[in-house]
């Protein structure tokens, strides 16, 4: 996700965080078991 912040001198003001709205519009992922991708 995206981040926002501000800052104002020595201040620090979190406006978004892990915002996903970017991504509201692209088709559903894939899910992949990440068990049978490990190598061992």
């Amino acid at each position: 996700g995206l981040n926002r912040v501000r800052v104002d001198g020595d201040v620090v003001e979190v406006l978004d965080w892990a915002d996903v709205r970017h991504l509201a519009d692209l088709p559903a992922q894939p899910v992949y078991d990440q068990k049978k991708l490990v190598v061992r």
